[in-house]
């Protein structure tokens, strides 16, 4: 009889053994909600919390002490275009995010996204991913097969074709919609036809994000139009990578700010995301030159620059939408013909001084970086013939050479073609801080999946969004404290997006979960190698399953797609 109490026993302590797959121990819990953080224990079982609180004589088949370490919900980045590269072999772990501490990225941003959205999830599901993934339908894709890339007015017929392929998206497990009204073909939807649009999305419980029609000098205006979508039709909208481009349109953040503000204090439901670095892009150099219409050597190539951002937008992977007209010239080569005939005008004195004068002034439907943020705006970052110039910008080598900074960067130009890369500094620091104290506004990154190694030509923010604004925002400046910091980060993007079982540290959610010391968390500065161990961010959990050990990425592919309504 004692034998059969003794084994009993034994074996009921065994069982209880087995009760949490992982227990993470002594971490200061910072939940999401925004309250302080506090000590205490989390236990997982599959892919869900399954307790919370002084559970030191549990067992576990995993134990992760985070003795002096924070532990918090998943990252949840709202602005992404991982879409090209989830399902590739060379970047479907999505390692960039990951490494950040990002457990869900929301792609299908810009209005470009799939529209079989279950046959892409099906594809993404068979390689594996590396984190979460949450669709959206693209209106710029959407559009792009019913009317191409025409500057008109949706007919009806048309219109109610969009929306049944937008329900087609919604049904399949997108989450809502996303547009770029600085883009063609998207820019050319009128305001009626996007509020029916977003009130498709909303019928099925989706969300609107807006890549705002401008985010210069008529900001204010941009936003307006996103408070009157989402008032008019009730949606929930997201203003993203919210900016005042352009030292001369800085301090206009405050207004568009504002605006935003009243609305919400009227009941419209409007948000914003912000970047956390001041440059907006890293580009070739070749993008800084505008040219004129009228040049003859560019009379076959100048119809298609709208179509090498389309392109850029809208390419497809998997095959899976189809152009209903012939597709133009692939952009690669396209944009190699395109800078040789560039190059060839820059080196023709009438010619150049045509592209200099449209260059310095702008025209309508160019991008007229010079012309707006000026040539200090543009540092060098890659340069394989100039090493010597990398970190300065145009204004400087001007300033130190005498000369017109026109002509520094047409010979950097002409020297280097594209082999020259720089970042193009548009944001104002002041007011990305500014704006990032309001309890409302989120972060989002605005970059893809990248390899496992990528150079310093690659915009930090694809691998240092995230932490960089602890260190900066957090640590070093004191805007937020961790306990705001993490809510921006995983509670209001997951709410939001209406994600109820992830964005949050409680019983019964999954276990999306980010270990990191606050003290010692910040973004890489000279590239990305996921082969080193993170600064700060020790332990990563997806779906329950750990995707980052102390600080290194261990090749598992844990990640879900995530579609609504399932």
């Amino acid at each position: 009889m004692v034998f059969v109490l003794v084994l009993v026993f034994l074996l009921s302590r065994n069982s209880s053994a087995q009760d949490f797959d992982i227990l993470i121990k002594n971490g200061k819990i910072v939940d999401g909600s925004g309250k302080p953080g506090y000590v205490a224990d989390i236990a997982i079982k599959g892919d869900t919390i399954i307790e919370i609180g002084n559970l030191q004589e549990k067992r576990a088949s995993t134990v992760i002490w985070a003795t002096d370490r924070v532990v918090s919900p998943g990252f949840i980045d709202l602005h992404t275009h991982c879409d090209r590269g989830l399902g590739k072999p060379a970047t479907t772990a999505n390692v960039n995010y990951l490494t950040q501490g990002v457990t869900t990225v929301v792609t299908g941003n810009c209005g470009s996204a799939p529209i079989k959205v279950r046959e892409t999830a099906a594809a993404w599901e068979k390689t594996g991913i590396g984190t979460n993934a949450i669709f959206l339908a693209g209106l710029g894709t959407i559009r792009y097969k019913v009317i191409g890339v025409q500057n008109r007015i949706a007919s009806p017929l048309e219109l109610e074709t969009m929306k049944s392929l937008l329900r087609q998206a919604l049904d399949e497990g997108a989450w809502g919609l996303s547009a770029a009204f600085q883009y063609i073909p998207d820019r050319f939807a009128s305001p009626e036809e996007i509020v029916e649009l977003a009130g498709t999305a909303k019928a099925s419980g989706g969300i609107f994000i807006s890549h705002q029609r401008s985010e210069e000098a008529q900001l204010a205006d941009a936003v307006r139009e996103t408070i009157r979508i989402s008032r008019d039709s009730g949606i929930a909208a997201d203003a993203t990578h919210l900016k005042a481009s352009g030292k001369g349109n800085w301090g206009m953040m405050k207004e568009a700010v504002r605006l935003l503000e009243e609305a919400r204090s009227r009941g419209v439901k409007v948000t914003a995301d912000l970047y956390t670095y001041p440059e907006c892009v890293y580009s070739p150099l070749a993008l800084v030159f505008n040219v004129p219409d009228d040049l003859n050597r560019f009379a076959e190539l100048l119809p298609l620059l709208d179509y090498f951002y389309i392109l850029k937008r809208l390419e497809d992977p998997l095959g899976i939408n189809r152009r209903r007209d012939s597709r133009p010239p692939d952009r690669g080569s396209w944009f190699e013909s395109y800078t040789m005939t560039l190059a060839a005008a820059l080196s023709d004195e009438i010619e150049k001084e045509q592209i200099k004068q449209l260059t310095l002034k702008g025209a309508p439907n160019k991008l007229n970086w010079a012309a707006m943020f000026g040539w200090d705006s543009f540092k060098i970052i890659k340069a394989s013939k100039n090493k010597t110039r990398i970190g300065k910008t145009i204004l400087d080598l001007a300033h130190e050479e005498n000369r017109d900074p026109f002509d520094v960067a047409v010979e950097l130009f002409l020297q280097e073609k594209n082999d020259l890369v720089i970042s193009v500094f548009t944001m104002s620091e002041t007011d990305i801080a500014w704006a990032l104290k309001k309890d409302w506004m989120m972060v989002g990154s605005d970059a893809g999946a990248l390899t496992m190694k990528a150079g310093p030509d690659v915009h930090p923010g694809s691998y240092g969004t995230f932490p960089r604004l602890f260190r900066k925002y957090v640590r070093e400046e004191g805007i937020l404290t961790v306990e705001e910091a993490v809510r921006k980060l995983s509670f209001l993007p997951a709410r939001f997006l209406g994600l109820d079982d992830r964005g949050t540290l409680v019983k019964g959610a999954k276990a999306d979960i980010v270990i990191f010391d606050p003290n010692r968390i910040q973004e890489e500065e000279n590239g990305f190698d996921a082969s080193h161990r993170r600064p700060g961010i020790d332990y990563v959990l997806i779906n329950g399953r750990i995707s980052l050990e102390k600080g290194v990425f261990n090749n598992s592919l844990n990640g879900r797609v995530l579609l609504h309504g399932r």
